[in-house]
């Protein structure tokens, strides 16, 4: 959810007290009134919090701040802008282009005279007549004497009655056939056709009697014979069941009416028996017992215990390697289920696939998959291994050959890349050139009838369903690519909303044409983009504006991607302000160089693996603690000096020093002298560590590790305790591996190992890492500093330089004296010694957007506007005068807008811990910070594209102003106001200003000091990281979005210092000595052709006139306004990228005009240039703040 609208407000509202309702309204730049709310919003938020309380008396503002966490709601902005060329590489297809005529398309096949496979049998005749003999024959005396009962009753001295005659098996004279006709059965309707056959021939025609049941009909439907006759169902004749009396269906009634009816059978003295399409072990014995059950298919592998979850798992693998089919015939499914070990799918398998929720449609020819499962089980598809993949893939294209070509060739499509290509090249051509012509076929179908062309629709919807997640078909390859955009052109004609495939792009739709300009407003959790002329830019939308997408066609792609909000994480502390002793706390989620991240009792952790190898890391907080030991602690040594030390930022560190089995994995050797796969490396250069840290984090990008400093190491060793050990004032051989001979004080003598054992044999700290103290000493990143004195200091990271380097912890060789928390050593990089290893660090560096206190919102570990996080199929909408375009993003979702000229992504951000505030208003989203007691608010300027310099028929334009096309990338934060003296006063302690007053803007400043008022700012408030905007980055913001000469239209320049339409937005030469009260002014009696008459002048209070569409204020007149750009006289005409102007110069660029400007200087294109040591009083700046991407 982002905050910015009336939605929110209702949101927020609901879940609030009534007393915070004033609040709310305010913070989101709405006024709360139990009546009709004026219609007039004022221009600045800070207004409206005032005149929410001046104009109602039963809503009156509470100053108090209720109890919100305005820090973890997100906000929307638009983050990155990736410029495309409408053109390139994206060329129409042609008209002569071969194309299919009905006669192609009638019945096409691959090859002449090719069939389909018989469906294999469960079981081979000659072994299936055995199992049905058994079940059904029928016995009777012969003639024959049974000698052997004979001599059984005489060898125990008794006299038959009678004599004994052998019992002659035989096929029964008659015979009931009841076949279970049920859906969930489908697969083996063809083996209790062929058995039906066999039985025939065997005991004839008229002695058959065969009885259907089915979904509808449990109760036996007489067929065949039996109906020709009217029999009804004769319960003397034995009784064959070919099916599952209910046990496969999981409805008990179902299991309970066959037991009666099994009971009622024998009851009249018919032998009751069932060929069962399951394992025995599917069978339930107790609930069937009136039933003899053999199984259908003899199974080699006996399987053992059937649950619901196995069961469902074996069904969605038979279901995974099926996927690419675009049916599947039960002949199909039998042979692809007999790829698998028996153990892992058997005739049962064939029913739960066939009674799946993911089959959509399921006939006595094939089933269907649902298309909206097809993602998940092509990925569990491309799961399994390339050899069973290759033989899935063969029995499809055996089972499908005889199919038509549009079959086939959509399976083919849909595989993997990988096992597409294992197909022979000339095979793999003519599939994709046959694709190609259907496209072709269907953008232009002359020669189809219209129900030829209605199949082929069909045919292609859901062509593209299965293969709408496919980029490398639909994006890769540019003539297929091409054709299939305009075929879904031609199939989705005349819908203004339309799912399309991944990879999908505007510009392989149609012709460019007029450019126009679209803008993206958000309310609520709805965007909604609108075709606006250009020259209509300037005026205000009914929501928050976001953005401005600028495209030559009528498509817009809108594309979801990945969830990127840390509402979904664990809950850390990322930074500790030492200053105000606040912890700031924000939500970790799994970063990507890692394979999991969880909580425990210890805390938060995450795991990476390399190759096989895993290592677990540790979150270690930010915070203080005494480093070193207290004068009064036993065995101390003189340099353990105690004193107060702040880490401001939390950081991951191994769990485990790192182990050999890391090592070898990272560098192919292992140099300890211990040696086993869980030990910890030893032996290694600090130097080495460093060759492997290098090398690890080159394999897994975004990893970077380093060594801990030694204060990290420290305070994670203790996990916030104060004694000797982190397991109190002793330490014994069993919490720890040292040399136990060597006790603490007169603790008892313990064990000594004399070598190294497993990493975590032993319980952890406080904070889940193990082996901090013992095993092996373990290298730091600090140079070696005798003497740390006993000062505060804050984030160490020890000399600059040096001969030894510091590793800490103690080893298997020392005694406990040596392994206490404090202790300290040294060596030179180059020392190697089976007692001495290292664990890895990776301290949170928050980048621009980042969580940190350099941040906007997201974790520094998140990837910033990463295409790849958006590789589904999106929206394509259709945007007219006429049509515009809303669109719902999910919570905590991103969204990636696509037109021919760019892709903008918007994601979400909080509160960064620099700022007081963040929110959203109808001029887009606004944070805004503190220092001392002066606040300043900054605009989000969202990225996007502009004409930079003005038309040559502007009038006042300069020569210098070339205009060219340039887009920025990047969004930035920008002051909405010129630096005020307050906060000039506040950061530098002066004020060198001539116009004195705390709300209007600082001038007779240089560009360098300018800088060092930004270097001290951004010291004293870390992450702020505020700098210079760009020259095309201060022009981009001042239009936000207008093409005219200035962000309220074009001038009319009536007089040098004349220019109407500039008194509503601007201070310059012909009204900035309008009401001008200070006594230090500037003689402006002697200025020419003035708006209005005045004596003098000088600058005004910041926030006065109107803003620009984006909340920027006096971005034109007032005062010039430094830029970052050295001097380019001619900047050219040439398409430029986030262009930061030339490496070096003389002068410095500043822009904007002043309070003393004529109407020609007061135009967003108009550029002037100065010594960086230059001073003026009409001069002074704004500040950015750039976004990493």
């Amino acid at each position: 959810m982002a905050l910015c609208g009336r939605a929110d407000l209702v949101r927020m509202l609901a879940d609030s007290d009534d007393d915070k309702a004033d609040f709310l309204a305010g913070l989101i730049g709405y006024r709360y009134v139990t009546g009709r709310p004026d219609a007039d919003l004022p221009r600045r938020a800070e207004t409206v919090l005032q005149d929410a309380a001046a104009q109602t008396e039963t809503a009156t503002f509470q100053p108090q701040t209720p109890d919100i966490d305005w820090a973890k709601l997100p906000f929307f902005f638009a983050e990155h802008f990736q410029p495309l060329d409408p053109e390139t590489d994206i060329k129409p297809a042609k008209r002569k282009v071969k194309v299919y005529s009905m006669a192609d398309l009638a019945g096409r096949v691959p090859a002449e005279g090719v069939k389909m496979p018989e469906t294999p049998l469960l079981t081979s005749w000659p072994r299936l007549q055995r199992q049905v003999f058994g079940l059904i024959q029928d016995t009777s005396p012969s003639r024959k004497l049974d000698v052997d009962k004979l001599l059984h009753d005489f060898s125990r001295g008794r006299m038959p009655r009678s004599l004994p005659f052998q019992i002659r098996k035989r096929w029964p004279r008659q015979l009931n056939v009841i076949i279970d006709r049920s859906r969930r059965l489908t697969p083996f309707w063809q083996d209790q056709n062929k058995l039906m056959r066999r039985l025939e021939r065997r005991l004839g025609r008229d002695n058959l009697r065969e009885y259907r049941v089915d979904d509808v009909f449990t109760d036996p439907l007489p067929m065949g014979r039996a109906r020709e006759c009217r029999e009804s169902l004769q319960t003397i004749l034995p009784v064959l069941v070919l099916g599952d009396c209910g046990a496969l269906s999981r409805f008990p009634p179902l299991i309970h009416h066959w037991q009666r009816k099994g009971r009622l059978f024998r009851a009249g003295g018919a032998n009751t028996a069932v060929l069962f399409p399951a394992p025995r072990v599917r069978w339930p014995q107790r609930r069937l017992s009136a039933w003899n059950m053999a199984p259908w298919e003899i199974s080699a592998a006996a399987v053992k215990g059937y649950d619901e979850n196995r069961l469902e798992k074996r069904a969605q693998r038979l279901l995974s390697l099926l996927s690419h089919a675009s049916r599947v015939e039960p002949g199909l499914l039998r042979t692809v289920r007999r790829l698998l070990p028996p153990g892992d799918a058997d005739a049962s398998t064939e029913a739960n696939v066939w009674s799946h929720p993911s089959v959509t449609s399921a006939s006595s020819v094939a089933l269907t998959i649902s298309r909206d499962v097809l993602k998940d089980l092509q990925a569990g598809y491309e799961a399994e291994s390339p050899e069973l993949r290759g033989k899935v893939a063969r029995a499809i294209e055996q089972w499908h050959a005889a199919l038509p070509a549009e079959i086939w060739v959509e399976e083919w499509v849909s595989l993997p890349l990988e096992d597409q290509l294992r197909w022979p090249r000339e095979v793999r051509a003519v599939l994709e050139k046959d694709l190609q012509r259907i496209a072709h076929t269907i953008k232009f179908p002359e020669g189809l009838s219209p129900a030829q062309k209605a199949a082929m629709y069909a045919w292609f919807k859901r062509f593209m369903a299965r293969t709408g997640f496919n980029a490398d078909l639909w994006a890769n390859r540019p003539g297929l690519s091409r054709a299939l955009h305009e075929a879904a052109a031609c199939v989705f004609a005349g819908e203004v909303e339309v799912e399309t495939a991944a990879g999908y792009d505007p510009r392989r739709e149609g012709r460019s044409g007029t450019e126009r300009f679209w803008t993206v407003d958000q309310t609520g959790d709805e965007f909604r983009v609108v075709e606006r002329l250009a020259d209509t830019l300037d005026v205000a939308p009914p929501g928050s504006p976001v953005a401005i997408l600028r495209s030559t066609r009528p498509y817009l792609h809108g594309v979801t991607g990945e969830n990127l909000q840390l509402t979904d994480g664990y809950l850390a502390a990322v930074y500790f302000d030492p200053q105000s002793g606040k912890v700031t706390e924000d939500y970790l989620t799994k970063p990507p160089w890692a394979e999991a991240i969880g909580e425990d009792a210890h805390g938060i952790w995450a795991t990476l693996r390399y190759v096989d190898v895993e290592q677990r890391m540790r979150w270690i907080p930010p915070g203080q603690f005494m480093m070193g030991s207290p004068k009064d602690e036993a065995e101390r040594y003189n340099d353990e000096v105690q004193h107060p030390v702040t880490l401001t930022h939390g950081f991951w560190l191994f769990d485990t020093p790192v182990t050999q089995a890391l090592w070898q994995a990272v560098m192919g050797n292992n140099p300890s002298h211990f040696m086993g796969p869980e030990r910890p490396v030893e032996r290694v250069k600090w130097n080495g560590c460093r060759e492997f840290i290098e090398k690890i984090n080159r394999e897994i990008p975004g990893l970077k590790l380093r060594l801990p400093t030694e204060a990290q190491w420290e305070y994670a060793c203790r996990a916030g305790t104060t004694t000797p050990f982190y397991t109190g004032e002793n330490l014994t051989t069993d919490q720890a591996n040292y040399d136990g001979n060597n006790s603490y004080k007169n603790y008892p003598k313990g064990k000594y190992r004399s070598e190294t054992t497993p990493v975590g044999s032993f319980a952890p700290n406080g904070w889940g890492l193990y082996d901090m103290l013992g095993n092996v000493w373990e290298w730091c990143a600090d140079w070696w500093q005798e003497d740390l004195g006993s000062e505060a200091v804050v984030d160490p990271t020890g000399p600059k330089k040096g001969d030894h380097r510091v590793y800490r912890g103690g080893s298997w060789r020392d005694g406990a004296q040596i392994v206490r928390a404090t202790v300290r050593s040294l060596a030179t990089p180059g020392n190697r010694s089976s007692r001495l290893g290292f664990r890895c660090a990776r301290v949170q560096v928050p980048a621009d957007g980042g969580s940190g206190p350099g941040g906007a919102g997201q974790a520094a570990d998140v990837p910033q506007s990463k295409a790849e996080l958006f590789t589904a199929g999106g929206t394509k909408y259709v945007i007219g005068p006429q049509n515009s375009a809303a669109i719902i993003v999910p919570r905590g979702r991103r969204l990636q807008l696509q037109t021919d000229q760019g892709i903008l992504t918007l994601s979400t951000l909080t509160k960064p811990v620099w700022a007081e505030a963040i929110g959203r208003d109808r001029f887009g989203l606004w944070l805004r910070f503190k220092f001392g007691e002066v606040s300043q608010g900054l605009r989000w300027i969202p990225p996007g594209q502009f004409m930079m310099g003005s038309p040559k028929n502007e009038a006042g334009r300069y020569e210098r102003e070339t205009q060219h096309l340039v887009t920025l990338t990047r969004g930035f934060w920008l002051f909405d106001t010129p630096v005020t003296q307050a906060l000039w006063k506040a950061v530098m302690g002066d004020n060198p200003s001539r116009f004195q007053s705390d709300d209007r803007p600082v001038e007779l400043v240089s560009w360098e000091a300018c800088r060092e008022f930004m270097e001290k700012l951004n010291q004293d408030k870390p992450g702020l990281a505020l700098t210079f905007p760009s020259e095309a980055q201060w022009e981009y913001a001042c239009r936000a979005g207008s093409i005219a000469a200035t962000y309220a239209g074009d001038l009319e320049i009536k007089g040098a210092n004349n220019a109407p339409l500039l008194d509503e937005i601007a201070w310059y030469g012909g009204n900035s000595g309008v009401d001008f009260e200070l006594e230090n002014s500037f003689d402006s009696s002697g200025w020419s052709e003035k708006q209005y008459d005045h004596q003098r002048a000088g600058t005004h209070p910041v926030g006065l006139k109107r803003p620009n569409p984006w909340g920027l204020y006096d971005m034109l007149g007032n005062v010039w306004e430094w830029c970052a750009d050295w001097w380019l006289a001619n900047i050219g005409s040439e398409v430029v990228v986030d262009p930061a102007g030339p490496q070096k110069g003389a002068d410095r660029v500043y822009r904007g005009g002043s309070w003393g400007s004529n109407a020609r200087g007061m135009r967003a294109a108009c550029r002037t240039f100065n010594r960086p040591g230059f001073r003026g009083y009409y001069l002074g700046f704004r500040c950015a703040r750039v976004q990493d991407a």
